[in-house]
């Protein structure tokens, strides 16, 4: 029995220092069972053929075969590591089969018991059993982490809305104001000569206005006449409905893990080449044919910038599969993947365990491979998931010689084990294990990431508070030496005032005694004048005093 290592089908592990191997390892509540498998320890450098320990999916599936159809066997690794493909010898035109196949074929083994995918290339060389596990190809991506930013808090809104939210806000307390302010039943009375110290002021009505809509209580002044109380009412219940859908779409932008720009499968744009017409009534592969012949016959500079608007594969994305494999022959017969076979064939590896690897060390952006391995893999490493539905579906079998007495009783036995519930307990055994379950369904929890822009809002009003305080003492400051400046010119005309008052007074007397008229109102506004320009002086002095200093 020929076999390869591909977990979870087939497991490699060494062997005890006795050379047995030990069935105590569970798996999912299952007793493993293992079997000596000789073949190349890849550990080793050289390689060297030695004794190791096989088992798996197809591990156990050989031990039920063997116990039904009464065999004995014997397991090893095919040398090579590769499951079979033909390749040229010597640049020549004949062709040899390579890994499990050439194995197989060159009398190295009976059969081949590995996730072996059955195409036509390989049924004509060989026999297939059933299929033992029902499977297609499948992509295999690093999964995106989501990385929140500073303005994460304002995701839940697009910038549009904000803009309108804000623009909301002032417009509705100038309404408010203009309301109040010209209503009769406000709170601008209609005397004049009463205060008007309660009247709602515009900065009144801009508080009201944010303090609803932030819930944050509506402090001194509200609106008094029933036409501002009604734009009131409605304003609070915008606020409410706005308010519950930012909650609502905050948790699902900070909660839920939404992955960005994952491909959606073998036809994404990055992936696969195609082609775009001006005419957008064309969407079946026969009508673009139609189409473009058609073009091309009328008219042949049309037909050349068309085949000039095939979109080829990215060169930054980088997909693969792997070498001489049978997904690798898949993609090389097919004429509408050719665009993407010539992109990858540079990219491909020697192993479907190297390509998980660079997947996850992002050397590869995606990695093509057959569905069942894939999906085991994203289940045991959280860190992958699989994208897109399944392509190219097929299935694995076990490979014979052409004309085995074996054929027969193999397909019979896989039927028995397919209908019994076998093959369904060697899934979820070896398959449908998931390790990643716990940690999905976990309840997410946000992090200081997720509300740092929140933080940052903080202090940002603390840093716009300090910078208004500054600005508040500063305005304090030169109102009161203006207030200052005032009394000094008022003090100052007192003064003068008192001093030219006994002189105006014995004239005043003078003028009575003799009869004369009441003074001139001129000498009266000269009087206001000259207070006036006293005022004026000590205000230069003052200013320029401190130029001085």
């Amino acid at each position: 029995i020929v076999t390869i290592h591909q977990e979870p089908f087939v497991y490699v592990k060494p062997t005890m220092p006795d050379g047995t191997c030990k069935e105590e390892i569970t798996l999912n509540g299952v007793l493993i069972k293992k079997v000596i498998c000789t073949g190349p320890n890849e550990t080793i450098p050289g390689r060297p053929i030695v004794p190791q320990c096989c088992y798996g999916f197809c591990i156990d599936l050989l031990i039920k075969l063997a116990m039904t159809m009464n065999f004995t066997y014997e397991v090893h690794l095919v040398a090579d590591g590769k499951f079979g493909t033909q390749e040229r010898v010597n640049n020549s035109n004949k062709k040899e089969w390579n890994g499990m196949m050439g194995e197989l074929l060159g009398g190295l083994a009976d059969m081949i018991v590995a996730p072996l995918t059955i195409n036509n290339e390989r049924a004509q060389y060989i026999e297939f059993s059933k299929p033992f596990k029902y499977q297609g190809l499948t992509i295999l991506v690093k999964k995106e982490i989501p990385r929140s930013t500073l303005d994460s808090f304002m995701q839940p809104f697009q910038s549009t809305l904000w803009l309108l939210v804000g623009l909301s806000v002032h417009v509705v307390a100038v309404m408010l104001y203009l309301l109040d302010r010209f209503s009769p039943f406000g709170r601008f009375k209609v005397n004049s000569e009463e205060e008007e110290e309660d009247a709602l002021t515009l900065s009144s009505a801009m508080w009201f206005s944010w303090g609803v809509l932030l819930n944050s209580g509506i402090g001194e002044g509200a609106p008094r006449s029933f036409s501002a109380r009604i734009l009131g009412m409605v304003w609070a219940g915008f606020a409410m409905i706005i308010v519950a859908s930012y909650t609502a779409n905050l948790a699902a932008f900070l909660v839920l893990d939404r992955p960005e720009e994952r491909i959606t499968g073998i036809n994404d744009p990055r992936v696969r080449a195609r082609r775009r017409y001006r005419d957008q009534s064309i969407n079946t592969v026969q009508n673009e044919i139609n189409h473009l012949l058609v073009m091309c016959l009328t008219l042949k500079v049309f037909c050349s910038r068309l085949f000039l608007q095939l979109r080829n594969p990215s060169d930054k994305f980088i997909y693969a599969t792997v070498k001489q494999s049978s997904v690798d022959i898949y993609f090389r017969r097919q004429v509408e993947l050719s665009t993407m076979y010539r992109h990858m064939e540079k990219h491909n590896y020697e192993s479907a365990a190297e390509a998980i690897q660079a997947v996850r060390d992002n050397k590869l952006h995606a990695f093509i491979w057959d569905s069942a391995v894939l999906e085991f893999e994203a289940s045991q490493k959280c860190d992958l998931v699989t994208t897109g539905e399944l392509f190219f579906r097929s299935g694995f079998g076990i490979g014979m010689r052409k004309d085995s007495p074996w054929k027969q009783n193999v397909s019979l036995a896989i039927l028995s084990s397919h209908e019994n519930g076998f093959m369904e307990d060697l899934d979820k055994t070896w398959v449908r294990y998931q390790e990643c379950d716990s940690r999905s369904n976990a309840p997410a929890t946000l992090t200081f990431e997720n509300m740092a822009g929140v933080f940052m809002l903080v202090a940002g009003g603390i840093a716009a508070g300090i910078f208004l305080i500054f600005i508040e003492i500063a305005y304090k400051r030169h109102k009161d030496a203006r207030r200052k400046q005032m009394q000094l010119a008022f003090a100052a005309v007192n003064v003068w005032r008192k001093n030219l008052q006994p002189s105006s007074s014995l004239e005043t007397q003078d003028d009575r005694k003799s009869g004369r008229a009441e003074p001139d109102p001129k000498k009266k506004a000269s009087f206001r004048s000259i207070s006036t320009s006293l005022a004026s002086s000590i205000k230069r002095r003052r200013s320029s005093k401190v130029t001085a200093m």
